[in-house]
């Protein structure tokens, strides 16, 4: 396999809230939930801190082939919890939480992950499959146009987040990764797969400079990082977010993307079908 991955912060000289790892067999990406600095957390040790432990206890456990990717990070979650539990306030909701993305190769088969809206692109000879989970956008993607206060925000995020009808991040509960979309694929024609944020997903949507096969052959082709610069040139056209509403000018930005190494020739954008597997339509 070979890997490649960029990651940057959406604001100059301001921690990076997403997180990434690459192993020989996984590449992990978190997208750690951004709370405003007026609202009550109920955590003293904040978000970065959150996606770290996180993401590091993920790895250790998905390493083990022999342990479901969603088992791995229920591991994770209580691992976390545990650490903080009797010094922090989890219950609260501006507590840490984090969107989740996972590429595992396990023994002949490539595995997936997704949990909130970090996206999953898998090119293989079987088509383009495309993971994603829109089940954050349906709940609170509404009040980026709306110019809507911190606090309204945070109203909608106690109405919704981890709760039937709503969507779900992984936070202190490990239930959550019940509703994580998961999957396999053969990796006997497996080409290429890309993990992102969604600070690096906007340039399909709300962006709409390219499509799925295009981040693809953009990743490829000049490189994650040069893919990055592009987003923040597009973000810098409308810095006061009027062309594409949004709740940030600048998030923070991370893709790792993953090739099989027999793989020679460039991806094609135009050569396949594309499959969505939207979490969407998976409440309850």
């Amino acid at each position: 396999m070979f890997f490649s991955a960029a990651t940057e912060s959406g604001v100059r000289n301001s921690p990076n809230e997403d997180w990434l790892a690459i192993s020989p067999t996984t590449a992990i990406v978190l997208d750690g939930v951004t709370v405003s600095k007026e609202v009550k957390t109920g955590c003293m040790h904040g978000t970065p801190w959150y996606v770290n432990q996180l993401g590091t206890r993920f790895l250790a456990a998905a390493l083990d082939q022999d342990i479901p990717l969603r088992y791995a990070l229920r591991t994770a979650i209580s691992g976390v919890a545990g650490l903080h539990a009797d010094v922090c306030e989890l219950d609260q909701i501006g507590a840490p939480s984090a969107a989740v993305g996972a590429i595992r190769k396990a023994g002949q088969f490539i595995e997936h992950l997704v949990l909130a809206d970090v996206t999953i692109v898998i090119n293989s000879i079987h088509g383009l499959t495309v993971v994603s989970d829109e089940r954050v956008s349906c709940a609170v993607g509404d009040l980026a146009e709306q110019n809507t206060s911190n606090a309204e925000v945070m109203k909608r995020r106690e109405r919704y987040r981890n709760k039937r009808g709503g969507y779900w991040v992984a936070a202190a509960d490990p239930d959550v990764v019940e509703h994580a979309k998961t999957g396999r694929l053969p990796l006997d024609g497996f080409r290429c797969a890309a993990i992102m944020s969604d600070g690096v997903s906007r340039l399909v949507s709300p962006f709409e400079q390219t499509d799925w096969p295009g981040v693809l052959s953009l990743v490829e082709n000049v490189g994650p990082a040069a893919l990055i610069d592009r987003i923040r040139h597009v973000e810098s056209s409308d810095m006061e977010r009027t062309r594409w509403p949004r709740f940030k000018v600048s998030d923070d930005a991370t893709i790792a993307f993953i090739r099989a190494q027999a793989q020679t020739e460039k991806f094609n954008s135009n050569s396949q079908g594309v499959t969505y597997v939207d979490c969407g339509d998976q409440y309850g």
